[in-house]
This record gives C-alpha cells, structure tokens and sequence, in this order.
C-alpha cells in the first residue's frame, strides 16, 4: 500500500489535507482510495510526535469485504534535518 499525503497548516499544530492510497499487488491489486487526512504534531525541538487519521469513504464494489468507510490512524516520531523530514511510523492496515 502506498500513500500520498497534501497536508497543510490550519494552525500551527494541526493539518488538514487530500490524500491517497493504492495498492500495487495482492487481492486488491489496483484499488486506490481518496480522502481526507488529519494529523496533529507536537514539537520538541528538531523531534516531534504526529497522530493523524485518514479517512475515505466507499461503496458499489460487488466485493465480499469493504465497500465502506475505512479509517486508518497513524502515529510517527519523526525529526527535521534542513529541508528533510526523516522518522518513524506506524500506520493501520
């Protein structure tokens, strides 16, 4: 699954923006789901921490699984280096 995020500032601490996922192989090989992204950071220096949620809605695929709503939370604790943005995350399945 690959993302592509276009988050911009509200506030300092929050971001709101379009994003997208597709999937490039498996069951759902092609799919692809657009929607709206979340995240709210909080800095420590050059570190912080950032949750975010993105959220898409669904329906009309004659599949047996999905064809709803689908949220999938994220949680990162990345640093800035110039303008470089490198960390770690997690993100729901």
């Amino acid at each position: 699954m690959i993302g592509l995020h276009a988050l911009r500032p509200v506030t300092p601490e929050l971001l709101i923006g379009p994003s997208i996922f597709g999937v490039a192989s498996g069951d759902r090989g092609g799919f692809s789901g657009w929607g709206l992204s979340a995240a709210y950071r909080w800095r420590f220096g050059d570190w912080f921490t950032e949750a975010g949620l993105f959220a898409v809605g669904g329906g009309g695929s004659p599949a047996w699984v999905g064809g709803g709503l689908m949220l999938r939370p994220s949680l990162a604790i990345p640093r800035t280096w110039g303008p470089l943005r490198l960390g770690l995350g997690l993100r729901a399945t």
